[in-house]
């Protein structure tokens, strides 16, 4: 690890990676009362240009288009085994999906899922097609973001090229198992908690616990994820944190601008269609995945300050 410049501007920026960070709640909350203050929100600004976060962004959300697609192939396999079991679950996903996205969104991924369902297009050989695109393409996007991290954390990458492509794939699987097992517990936790209920001969009391713990499990998977990519992905020596600041502020500043470009989109201030045409949603796709980047990007620099 290789420390980069420090500011410019005389306000000294030490990455959270490079001083000590015990993890607690207490600190958590102290962490963030701090980062929170005027000055500090200022130099994390002056940070986020400096570091060309925009140009960033735009490299992830690249990255993420060409991601996309495969991983909905891979995806569309495994519903198609859903499908016939358990039509109720790929209807619960659509809707939690509708509830996310925005609805141009939403409508691009469900028309290209609903076609290749339709067309019966998940043989085996599709499953392998998607495993392999889904490797080659997510792992670049996650490369990208490891870059960017390193920038954002002001520290210079000295791994091998191997070893950041084999971390890259391995956040792939990883940090996608999270993400999965979370919005299961979201969309399905009733249907798992009934199943664990009649293996086990669980009576209603099981269930009632369920239902109401099953929302913090997901939040805590959530959590993790954000938790494991602030912890691999860039090149510093730092102590693992279950929960930090700059995390934190980052899903809520995603959450808030996924809602805040839900309104746009559904009011009469939206011209994409008429800019753009027939691509007209492929660009609100590609827009979204930038926002959504620079979120991601924001959060990081907050952390390192």
């Amino acid at each position: 690890m290789v420390p980069m410049p420090s500011d410019t501007s005389g306000t000294k920026l030490q990455a959270v990676a490079r001083r000590p960070a015990r993890g607690s709640l207490k600190n958590f909350f102290g962490d963030l009362r701090d980062l929170l203050r005027y000055s500090t929100l200022k130099a994390t600004v002056q940070e986020f240009v400096r570091d060309d976060a925009l140009g960033l962004a735009a490299q992830l959300a690249f990255y993420l288009i060409l991601a996309i697609f495969p991983f909905i192939l891979f995806c569309v396999a495994i519903l198609d085994a859903f499908s016939s079991s358990s039509p109720q679950f790929v209807t619960e996903l659509f809707d939690f999906l509708r509830r996310l996205l925005p609805p141009q969104v939403f409508g691009l991924i469900h028309a290209y899922t609903e076609n290749t369902l339709r067309n019966g297009d998940t043989a085996p050989g599709l499953l392998s097609f998607g495993i392999l695109g889904t490797i080659w393409a997510t792992s670049g996007a996650f490369a990208a973001l490891i870059n960017a991290l390193n920038r954002a954390y002001d520290v210079q990458e000295t791994r091998p090229f191997w070893k950041v492509r084999g971390i890259a794939v391995l956040m792939t699987f990883g940090l996608s198992a999270l993400v999965l097992m979370g919005v299961l517990l979201l969309i399905a936790g009733p249907s798992i908690g009934r199943t664990i209920a009649d293996v086990f001969t669980l009576g209603d009391e099981f269930m009632v616990v369920w239902n109401v713990a099953r929302w913090p499990a997901a939040l805590l998977f959530m959590v993790a994820t954000v938790a494991l990519l602030f912890y691999f992905a860039p090149d510093a020596n730092q102590p693992f944190r279950w929960i930090t600041p700059g995390g934190f502020v980052g899903i809520l500043l995603w959450v808030l601008a996924s809602v805040a470009f839900n309104l746009y989109l559904s009011s009469d201030f939206n011209t994409y269609d008429k800019t753009y045409g027939s691509i007209g949603t492929v660009i609100i796709l590609l827009l979204y995945l930038y926002i959504s980047s620079l979120m991601i990007l924001f959060g990081a620099t907050l952390n390192a300050t």
